[in-house]
């Protein structure tokens, strides 16, 4: 089922009193036919409803999928590494946060900066030349590590 059937069903089951739009077009709507006494007693050939327990199981299963999807999804983000945990592998551009060594914790700033990983000894470029401290890092969007 579509997120829209999914959600149209579960407002309409929600709301107290008459339908609110055209059940009959709605994948859960069910009529069932009645016979002998209940048709006496409530007067009527046919009973309509909604079937709530599909209504319930379609959207856990969506509700699920939705879930996974953005897991999927979140895995290939890049995102922020600690510069004290790792470093970039490779020479290149990155997105960093940085503080001033005085101020690591009170501001962080941002810049795209550029790590010499294949420098005898590796590091980020010179920051502003004030002794900046790169604290987090992550690839640019596109960039592999």
């Amino acid at each position: 089922m579509s997120c829209e059937d999914i959600v149209r069903a579960l407002r309409c089951t929600s709301t107290p009193g008459d339908p609110t739009g055209d059940c009959k077009g709605c994948p859960y709507y069910r009529a069932e036919r009645l016979t002998g006494e209940i048709r006496d007693k409530l007067g009527v050939d046919e009973w309509t409803s909604c079937d709530v327990d599909k209504v319930g199981m379609d959207a856990a299963e969506r509700i699920e999928q939705l879930a996974a999807e953005n897991e999927e999804l979140r895995a290939k983000l890049p995102r922020w590494r600690s510069a004290e945990e790792e470093l970039p592998e490779k020479d290149g551009w990155y997105l960093c946060a940085y503080a001033f060594k005085e101020q690591v914790r009170e501001a962080r700033f941002y810049n795209v900066l550029w790590y010499h990983a294949s420098a005898k000894e590796p590091h980020w470029m010179e920051v502003g030349g004030y002794g900046a401290q790169v604290t987090h890092w992550m690839p640019l969007p596109g960039n592999e590590i």
